[in-house]
Order: C-alpha cells, then structure tokens, then sequence
C-alpha cells in the first residue's frame, strides 16, 4: 500500500554492547538526565537504585545487567527512560540518548550464547537494523522472577512448589 509497511512502529533505540536494543515510543513518558543514583541495599542487581526525578521516587533498573552483559564505564551521558501509565515509577538506564526509528516485526528468535532473557521481539529498522524490543510488562515479568531467584532460600529448588 503506497510503500507503507502496515506494522511498522516507533521505538526508542539504544546500544547495549553490540547490539541496538529498543522499547515502543507509545510507552516512554519522558527521556530526561539520570541524577545521582542511590543505592538500595539488598536489592536484586538488575536494581540499579532510585532516584528522584521531579519531586518523585523511581526506581531505575539497568538493561545490561538485567541481560548479563558486563558492566559498561558509568557515562555522565547516561539517561533514564521513565515508563508510560501505570509504571511511572520506573525507569530504564541506558548509556546514551535513544534515537527514534520505526521499525517492522520480524520473525521472534531464540537467539543463542546468552543466559535467560526476558522475551525479546525482533524487529528491524528501516535500513534493516535489528533491533530487540522489549515490552515493559514482560521486562517486569522477568525481573519479578529474578528477583524471586534471587530471594529464594539457600538449596531450595523452587521445583514442586508442595508445603512439605
């Protein structure tokens, strides 16, 4: 239909590694500086920490660790993605200023030599970038059974899931 792809999108993409990672433009809210991050002790890896962020309280989480890449050098160039209704009070970290790109779905593949990752959509850019898209709800999905792996006691196996 007049070159038009029916399934092409916007998202915001962003370099992890070697690879350009991206998320729906339809569920960013605001790009903006990443202030001071503090802490949380005892939170899961892929926390980061909070930050605040015009008189509220995010909580940022970080893509490559989330991914099991190795930690990149922290860059006064890093910015928080703040998610859309009803996670406002999320953020993703990433090392640089996203770009806009539309993109088209391909094909989801497994794709090998990684550890667990959440799922990831395949799609393509215009000028046949790939790119890994990741949906906040299933991004959160996996970082809720990370972080119950995380909190599992020592030996249990969490298989059965029986009370005694």
């Amino acid at each position: 239909m007049f070159g038009v792809e029916l399934h092409t999108d916007l998202f915001l993409k962003y370099r992890l590694e070697t690879e350009w990672y991206g998320m729906p433009l339809e569920e960013v809210l605001r790009i903006t500086p990443l202030p001071r991050i503090r802490a949380v002790p005892g939170a899961p890896a892929i926390i980061r920490g909070i930050v605040e962020i015009r008189g509220r309280i995010i909580t940022v989480l970080d893509p490559a660790r989330l991914l099991g890449f190795s930690l990149p050098r922290e860059s006064d160039r890093e910015v928080a993605i703040l998610w859309n209704r009803p996670f406002t009070h999320l953020a993703l970290m990433v090392p640089e200023l996203p770009q806009v790109c539309p993109a088209r779905r391909e094909q989801v593949r497994n794709r090998p030599g990684r550890n667990r990752r959440p799922h990831l959509e395949s799609w393509k850019t215009e000028d046949q970038e790939p790119v890994h898209v990741m949906r906040c709800r299933s991004l959160l999905a996996f970082c809720e059974e990370q972080m119950a792996l995380a909190l599992r006691p020592a030996g249990q196996s969490g298989v059965g899931g029986g009370n005694g």
